[in-house]
């Protein structure tokens, strides 16, 4: 058989491959998917205008994901630390919360003149 690339490269995900398929099927759909990530990285690469554009990553949206993500670690670690939420407790508090503060921020704005 053919030297194994996927399984230092796929780590993890190769160990469910094999605990699932066996030894065989792991290796061709750990190379499959290696395979599917290069050409992937490719076609980001060549359509990369299209893909800023269509995502809409501006440094004001990027700002406000980083922002988002940030209040809910943060908003996670005080329900569990300061509050005492088992970490699962925390999760679910946290995320409907920021969710809907956003809400209410891009629905309830009122119209810029």
């Amino acid at each position: 058989m053919a030297p194994n690339l996927a399984d230092p490269l796929l780590g993890p995900l190769y160990d469910l491959y094999v605990a699932a398929l066996g030894d065989t099927a792991a290796w061709a759909l750990g190379h499959l998917t290696l395979l599917a990530i290069v050409a992937l990285v490719a076609w980001v690469l060549k359509n990369r205008h299209e893909v800023i554009t269509n995502l809409d990553l501006r440094p004001r949206t990027i700002g406000g994901a980083l922002v988002f993500v940030g209040s809910f670690v943060a908003l996670t670690l005080v329900c569990n630390r300061l509050f005492g939420f088992p970490l699962g407790g925390a999760v679910l508090t946290s995320l409907p919360s920021l969710l809907f503060v956003l809400w209410c921020y891009r629905w309830l704005e009122g119209a810029r003149a």
